[in-house]
């Protein structure tokens, strides 16, 4: 991230890095004569220099955009999928629809999100996220469906389960009932998708609960340390006496106490993520304080 910011703001400062290297004031300064300075200089003034970084910082950008989201706390999966297409989308149009130049980088990021992403509640996730599913411009592909439906197999232990699903399911694919008022379409891009379906799903209630499950999940690296953290924690106390269940149920109440926290350190707001708005170059986000006391107390 550091080697992009910086690379970032000697694309921005350009113009005036070549004018301060010919400036007069510069040119009678010791340090002009520096060779490690006028082997920069040399590499400053070669265009071919300026163009190979422009175009690192327009590939990185829009991966960046998404790995912002995923470092992030608050719930993502639902755009996951999103926002690898957003980015292979920006990839592909900054080299002007060439695919010998754009389809290189795309190899690699759908190697990547195949061998680590790829996974049917992502899908599922992506299914359920009415900003995307109603959205005519996303395509929802076969895979996305096809692991919906795996993702709701194993959601849905029981036989009642998969047939209020299997029921409920095209309610939702047609946007009918109380998904289909006016407010609840406004709602697909203003709400989140975990709040929309608590706002709109009633008529769906078993699909609804898992939509919620599902979007409500976050996909941060700092949620795996510390979920990892507490059960290593939780597990390591071999002479308390506690049961394997009440093991697990501590690593689940500290968990969900850390996304509590979170909310509450955020006014209790769970905002849309709008791809558009997010600042690679702002401070990133690390864990709060209150949830390291939560998982290490």
């Amino acid at each position: 991230m550091a080697n992009f910011l910086s690379l970032r703001a000697f694309v921005i400062q350009e113009d005036n890095l070549k004018h301060m290297f010919s400036h007069g004031e510069w040119l009678s300064s010791i340090y002009s004569r520096n060779p490690d300075v006028q082997a920069i200089k040399s590499l400053l003034c070669l265009e071919r220099f300026w163009r190979s970084a422009r175009e690192a910082v327009m590939v990185s950008e829009p991966l960046l955009k998404l790995l912002r989201i995923v470092d992030g706390d608050m719930p993502a999966m639902a755009y996951m999928h999103e926002g690898f297409e957003r980015a292979k989308i920006s990839i592909k149009a900054f080299y002007k629809d060439v695919d010998e130049k754009y389809m290189p980088i795309w190899d690699i990021i759908d190697r990547r999100w195949s061998m680590l992403l790829q996974s049917p509640l992502h899908a599922a996730a992506a299914f359920l996220n009415p900003s995307v599913f109603y959205n005519s411009s996303f395509k929802i592909d076969s895979r996305i469906r096809n692991g919906f439906q795996e993702a709701m197999t194993k959601m849905a232990s029981e036989d009642k389960d998969k047939v209020e699903i299997t029921k409920e399911h095209p309610v939702y694919i047609n946007a009918k009932g109380a998904l289909g008022t006016e407010f609840a379409i406004k709602g697909r891009t203003l709400n989140s998708p975990a709040d929309w379906w608590m706002g709109y799903g009633y008529e769906i209630p078993t699909l609804q609960r898992a939509a919620i499950q599902i979007l409500s999940q976050p996909c941060s690296l700092h949620w795996c340390r510390w979920n990892w953290s507490t059960f290593n924690s939780v597990h390591g106390k071999k002479q308390d006496g506690l049961e394997l269940d009440r093991f697990n149920d501590l690593v689940y109440v500290h968990c969900n106490l850390w996304l509590q926290a979170i909310v509450r350190n955020k006014d209790g707001k769970c905002k849309p993520i709008n791809f558009d708005e997010i600042d690679v170059g702002a401070e990133w986000p690390t864990e709060t304080e209150v949830a390291c006391t939560l998982l290490l107390g």
